[in-house]
């Protein structure tokens, strides 16, 4: 949850290719509207697909948007379709699906897993890479061993679809004993520390 974070999620969802991706967003924590917004600014080029997931409690705060669009983009409207329109070409045009609260993670799961399942099918020169943002959301929404069975069940699942997924966590907002719970479920953990992304694990 630093300055940065925008950056570093990108680079993990672009790899080497980003017209090659098929990038699934899990946003607990922002809308599909910010995540459009983050990545036209930092990749600006289209990936081959890309889906993002939100909680409905945005629409209900804020419309369909699901936050309030940045000033240059207020005044665009969400077509009768499921994309979110995209400001320019080349940008960031996924299909929005939504699940009741970050806490149904029955729903989470299946549109995750779905998502996965479908474009596992898709050209094999296509990557699919997901982000999911975040684990403190999740926690604030499910008790420790909820999220830890759902995630590890998730991990598995992308890693036998063949995708690459990374994970956001503010351990500020956790005991210790949260994050080492949370750490061994992952191949790699990056911390950001004086300034910098540092691999912990």
């Amino acid at each position: 949850m630093v300055a940065d974070e925008d950056g570093a999620c990108t680079d993990l969802l672009t790899l080497d290719d980003p017209e090659r991706r098929r990038v699934l967003c899990v946003c607990l924590s922002h809308s599909a509207d910010h995540r459009r917004t983050v990545w036209n600014r930092t990749v600006g080029v289209s990936p081959a697909d890309a889906a993002v997931i939100v909680p409905d409690r945005q629409s209900m705060l804020y419309g369909e948007w699901g936050s309030e669009p940045e000033a240059s983009e207020r005044g665009a409207a969400l077509d009768t379709g499921r994309r979110v329109p995209v400001a320019e070409a080349g940008g960031f045009d996924p299909s929005v699906e939504r699940v009741g609260s970050p806490g149904d993670l029955t729903t989470l799961g299946v549109r995750i897993t779905e998502r996965l399942d479908a474009w596992e099918t898709g050209p094999t020169d296509h990557r699919t890479v997901v982000c999911f943002d975040s684990v403190s959301t999740l926690l604030q929404y499910t008790d420790f061993q909820g999220a830890y069975k759902f995630l590890d069940a998730l991990v598995n699942y992308v890693e036998d679809a063949g995708a690459i997924a990374h994970f956001h966590m503010d351990p500020g907002a956790h005991d210790e004993q949260t994050v080492d719970g949370l750490r061994q479920l992952f191949h790699s953990v990056y911390a950001y520390e004086d300034g910098e992304w540092t691999l912990r694990q």
